[in-house]
């Protein structure tokens, strides 16, 4: 008899071992996962104080790379290299350009903001 419960527990705890690092190997593969190469992505835009910039919030959790901000469909900025998720950048209006070199005009001009990717584009 105690030879049968000691397998029985023996078995029950190689179960358990089995079942703890199958679910820690899920985890990880999910919090590891390269960028997706199509999604949609989550941001906040907000004018600044002294209505001579934007404030941009990368809402997602992971960083978007290269980024093209749009103002009115029109001017744009190149964000030198990876906008990193869960941080904020003040983007001057200055540094918003049309396809001429023009630069955006100010706050009364913007009516919308848009951002995207090589592989990432944001959904309205």
């Amino acid at each position: 008899m105690n030879v049968n419960l000691g397998r029985f527990i023996t078995g029950a705890i190689l179960i358990l071992g089995v079942l703890v690092l199958v679910n820690g190997l899920i985890r990880g593969m999910k919090e590891n996962a390269p960028i997706p190469t199509q999604y949609i992505m989550h941001f906040r835009a907000d004018i600044n104080e002294k209505k001579d910039g934007v404030v941009v919030v990368n809402q997602d959790r992971f960083p978007w790379p290269d980024p093209v901000f749009t103002i009115s469909n029109l001017y744009e900025y190149k964000y030198p290299g990876h906008f990193r998720a869960g941080t904020s950048a003040e983007l001057p209006f200055a540094n918003f350009r049309d396809r001429e070199g023009h630069p955006f005009p100010g706050v009364a001009q913007f009516n919308d903001f848009d951002i995207r990717t090589a592989t990432m584009a944001h959904v309205r």
